[in-house]
């Protein structure tokens, strides 16, 4: 079976079609479950490419004030219609989104350079990480803070509906507190986001099922 390019990793022909427009593919609602049992925010959520609002909602759920903005919003009839690379102020002090891969590093240098933001979240696929432009954004803004790889790894869908899965891969949360100093390493951590199963009560043996004395 041959094998197609997308985006920098590589996927079988006949499992992966071709990328849905606008990279819209919606964070399930474990991922950013799982992202918050691990890390804290002080303070407001930016969701700045929030397509159909499944981070946002999470969050909202939580307790937390968010921003949900997006370029077309409109067209998924949930939160503001924003640009985020031509966004000049921040909206709230912890950005936290699953960004449109083809813009990946371009949102990351966008995080880190307005003013005021405190903490970057990105879900983000594990492959990425070993880019040649991801390690040079590293180099230049420091190493994030955590690396959350959810395990099982996350399924992630194609678009508005539950259809195709595209998760092939894993995903992982990069988490930044840009109030720390620089770093040079980062903290690894796989986390199980399954809820723990309850114990199954063994069944109760019926009479006379036993051996005969």
């Amino acid at each position: 079976m041959s094998t197609k390019n997308f985006g920098g990793w590589q996927q079988k022909s006949g499992v992966h079609p071709e990328r849905v427009p606008d990279d819209l593919y919606p964070s399930p609602p474990e991922a950013t479950e799982c992202l918050l049992k691990h890390v804290r925010f002080n303070g407001a959520i930016w969701e700045c490419a929030s397509g159909l609002g499944h981070i946002s909602r999470v969050f909202l759920e939580a307790g937390y004030e968010v921003v949900s903005t997006d370029l077309r919003a409109a067209e998924y009839e949930y939160g503001e219609a924003g640009d985020f690379l031509a966004s000049t102020e921040t909206r709230a002090p912890n950005i936290v989104t699953n960004p449109p891969y083809k813009l990946m590093r371009e949102f990351w240098r966008k995080a880190f350079t307005l003013p005021g933001v405190e903490t970057v979240s990105f879900l983000v696929p594990v492959p990425s990480l070993s880019q040649v432009g991801v390690q040079k954004l590293f180099d230049e803004f420091g190493a994030p803070d955590q690396i959350l790889v959810p395990v099982p790894h996350l399924k992630i869908y194609m678009g508005r509906e539950r259809g195709t899965q595209t998760s092939l891969f894993a995903h992982c949360w990069v988490h930044w507190n840009l109030k720390e100093e620089k770093r040079s390493s980062s903290e690894f951590r796989l986390v199980n986001w399954r809820k723990p199963q309850e114990p199954k009560t063994p069944k109760a043996k019926k009479k006379g099922s036993g051996a005969a004395p």
